[in-house]
C-alpha cells in the first residue's frame, strides 16, 4: 500500500470568531444542568410524600 501522508493547514482562529459559539454552548449547559437538579430535587420531594 502508498504510504498517504495527510498535511493540515491550521489558520488563525480569534476569539471573537468563536466566542458567541462558545457562550451559547454554555448558557445551554447551565440551563440544562439547573433544570436537571430541579427536577431530581422534585421527583425526590414527590417519592418522599408518596413513601410517608
Amino acid at each position: 500500500m502508498e504510504d498517504h501522508r495527510n498535511q493540515i493547514e491550521f489558520g488563525a482562529v480569534k476569539a471573537e470568531d468563536i466566542m458567541p459559539e462558545r457562550l451559547a454552548f454554555w448558557h445551554s449547559f447551565t440551563r440544562a444542568t439547573i433544570f436537571t437538579i430541579v427536577a431530581t430535587a422534585l421527583l425526590l420531594v414527590f417519592i418522599k410524600l408518596i413513601t410517608g
